[in-house]
């Protein structure tokens, strides 16, 4: 009998242990995972933006597919790098607005889906929504 529980002990140690190798292993993704929770809703609509660099004439026409006050999931045929810092002009916006790239993951025909992240809040009137032409 004392064997059997020296045993099972000894299993349940050694389980323990591949279960915290495992977890220290993916630490990284698993704080990236924490950190990119969405604390607000988006709302799905097709708005045409522009998106420049800062300091470079470079203009770009996109069109946003989803968006909240502090950020958007735009369709570019730019391939962005992520934390780089864009210009953002919205229809309805005399001033353009500042964000940084999130993410930027390519979609098929040489494009992208690039997430931003507004310096600061956007009024939802700025949006000027309208329906996405294939959500409901």
């Amino acid at each position: 009998m004392t064997w059997a529980i020296i045993v099972m002990l000894f299993l349940g140690t050694v389980f323990a242990a591949l279960c915290v190798m495992l977890l220290w292993s993916q630490r990284a993704e698993i704080r990236e995972a924490l950190k990119e929770h969405r604390v607000e809703r988006r709302i799905a609509a097709d708005i045409p933006l522009e998106l420049s660099e800062p300091d470079e004439p470079f203009v770009e026409k996109a069109s946003a597919e989803n968006v909240s006050p502090h950020g958007a999931r735009v369709l570019t045929k730019t391939r962005w790098q992520r934390n780089e810092r864009v210009l953002v002009s919205l229809p309805q916006e005399v001033e353009r607005s500042r964000a940084r790239i999130a993410y930027c993951d390519p979609l098929p025909e040489q494009s992208f889906a690039v997430g931003l992240q507004f310096s600061s809040a956007v009024s939802e009137r700025s949006f000027a929504v309208q329906p996405h032409p294939f959500r409901k």
